[in-house]
């Protein structure tokens, strides 16, 4: 049963074999975090949704040539922020030229809410490109995967009290990013304010339709574009963003 098989066993199998159970179940684990990873940078849904469908091609196009240095978490996450920068680079443009356009036309500033999280998420992408690598992964795992630390030792290959440690740490180092922002909380309640928050969920059937648009995107022609390491396909495809 590929449920019971890790991610980079899952990895080979959909490579070597082209098994659609074994991509359906990758993407099925991890949907939320690309998802929430994407929403907190774009502040849209329909957008991270685009951006979720498009990193998951991206792993289904590149599987066969795909060498992790880390997890698969940290490559999606990598991904995804380089499609969310493409996106709010065309976005940018886009208001650019409607406030050329309409240069009289005022607008409106949104209401603030002083709550807890709405003050933390504005720094949240920003503080989490600032962590190193393996802090950023862990964070990635425990509040994005939701995994526990006895799973993110498993993932890591380390014993249970050091994935314990290195999610300490990394939540500090977090912390004090946000206090830098302006933004001072204890490390606890930095924790609980990720777990309840920080991956609310994809909206319902975003993963099954990743993995079927992914899974019949692999026939497709693509060109590609190599930034920082990360292959990001420049097709028009409906389901994709487009890269800039």
């Amino acid at each position: 049963m590929s449920s019971g098989m890790n991610d980079t066993e899952l990895l080979r199998q959909y490579a070597g074999q082209g098994s659609a159970e074994a991509f359906r179940e990758l993407v099925a684990r991890h949907t939320n975090l690309v998802y929430a990873c994407a929403r907190q940078r774009l502040h849209d849904d329909h957008a991270a949704q685009d951006v979720t469908q498009t990193a998951f091609l991206a792993l289904a196009q590149q599987a066969k040539h795909l060498s992790l240095r880390g997890s698969l978490s940290t490559w999606l996450y990598g991904v995804t922020r380089h499609l969310c920068r493409n996106h709010l680079r065309r976005e940018q443009r886009r208001q650019e030229r409607e406030m050329r356009a309409f240069a009289d036309q005022p607008t409106a500033d949104p209401v603030p809410d002083h709550t807890v999280w709405e003050e933390l998420e504005p720094h949240l992408a920003g503080a989490l490109d600032a962590l190193s690598g393996a802090d950023r992964e862990v964070v990635l795992l425990r509040f994005y995967r939701q995994a526990s630390h006895r799973q993110i030792a498993e993932q890591l290959r380390i014993s249970e009290d050091a994935a314990e440690k290195r999610v300490s740490r990394a939540l500090e180092k977090l912390r004090g990013l946000f206090g830098k922002r302006g933004v001072t909380l204890s490390a606890t309640a930095l924790a609980g304010r990720l777990a309840a928050n920080a991956a609310p969920g994809a909206p319902a059937g975003l993963a099954t339709g990743a993995a079927s648009a992914a899974l019949a995107g692999t026939g497709a022609t693509m060109s590609w574009i190599t930034t920082g390491g990360i292959a990001i396909m420049s097709t028009k495809l409906k389901i994709a963003a487009g890269a800039a």
